[in-house]
């Protein structure tokens, strides 16, 4: 009777846990809510759109500084937070309207490429370098002067 008992406590216990690691707790496979047409499980849906960016007309430029030097501070990974935020406090204020729309236009850009890039670690591709600030930027990323970046605060 307890070896019966026993097979059925393990037999819910593999059920409820068969995606998921005994003991991590990380799935074992990624379940996602948007099957692609070629499997039902167990894949990510590629398909889906990114959204365009948010064009924002009518946006004074004191409101257009002060959002980019937040979303400078904020993209999620915290090398390029530090890189771009610290360039974005010494540098936006100084930046005329075109130049602003431009460096707005690098944030839309993904993390991971806008560090890579600016570090030198990966190609820039040309609509990169063509933007005006570009190389103040790399220069500000080379950090010659050895100083060690914080977080600038928000004003």
């Amino acid at each position: 009777m307890f070896v019966r008992q026993g097979i059925r406590v393990l037999k819910t216990l593999t059920t409820r846990s068969r995606n998921f690691s005994a003991f991590s707790g990380e799935p074992k496979e990624w379940i996602v809510p948007y099957p692609t047409s070629k499997d039902n499980h167990n894949t990510y849906d590629l398909s889906i759109p990114i959204p365009p960016p948010l064009k924002r007309e009518n946006e004074s430029i004191e409101n257009k500084r002060a959002r980019l030097v937040y979303n400078s501070r904020k993209r999620g990974i915290l090398e390029t937070d530090l890189l771009l935020g610290t360039y974005a406090k010494i540098a936006l204020k100084n930046m005329s309207l075109s130049q602003l729309e431009e460096y707005d236009s690098l944030l839309d850009e993904n993390d991971w490429d806008i560090y890579y890039w600016s570090t030198g670690a990966k190609h820039v591709p040309k609509h990169i370098q063509m933007l005006s600030f570009w190389p103040e930027l790399v220069e500000h990323c080379k950090n010659k002067s050895k100083v060690v970046l914080k977080m600038p605060t928000l004003d």
